[in-house]
């Protein structure tokens, strides 16, 4: 009987230890998701505030600047806040995703016209790190079901990639 009582408490310590550890394992797997996440979103944000700070101080600068150059400047700050706003919703989803409740707004899209934003939102990188682009884009693409804003960041994270990590010549070719 005693034998039997030693057994058994061996294998419930056993069986607890092992039970400690994998919900440690959980833990750490857990805190190191949420290590990641928080860098890609502030990676992701940083582009748009960047943007923002960009063109707000070539506003502010007391530069002359032509009446075209001021309204390309508000036009681009009108486009990058709507995209950080975007963003935010997204960062919202996100919750939703993990409560099984995101959807994507998937439409028939132009592949030019996705592309055409993500380039948009790459401007100001590519002014800022003198990034040459290369664009040859085929007029005849049949449209694509998707979801128009996640397929664009999709792309604007491949062109901030590849400007980031392309080598020493900073160009960058998109066909």
């Amino acid at each position: 009987t005693l034998g039997i009582l030693i057994l058994s408490f061996c294998v419930a310590l056993f069986a607890g230890a092992f039970t400690v550890l994998r919900w440690l394992k959980r833990a750490s797997d857990l805190s190191q998701l949420q290590l990641d996440f928080l860098s890609k979103v502030s990676h992701e944000f940083k582009t748009p505030l960047t943007s923002i700070r960009m063109f707000s101080e070539t506003l502010g600068a007391g530069r002359a600047l032509t009446e075209e150059q001021r309204r390309h400047c508000l036009q681009m700050l009108q486009s990058v806040t709507a995209r950080l706003d975007t963003m935010i919703g997204r960062l919202l989803d996100f919750g939703r995703m993990e409560a099984g409740r995101m959807s994507y707004d998937r439409q028939p899209e132009s592949v030019e016209s996705v592309l055409q934003q993500a380039l948009e939102a790459f401007e100001p990188i590519r002014i800022r790190d003198a990034v040459q682009l290369e664009t040859n884009i085929a007029a005849d693409l049949p449209k694509v079901m998707a979801d128009r804003t996640m397929l664009s960041q999709a792309v604007l994270n491949i062109l901030q990639n590849a400007a980031k990590y392309g080598g020493d010549d900073r160009r960058v070719r998109l066909d």
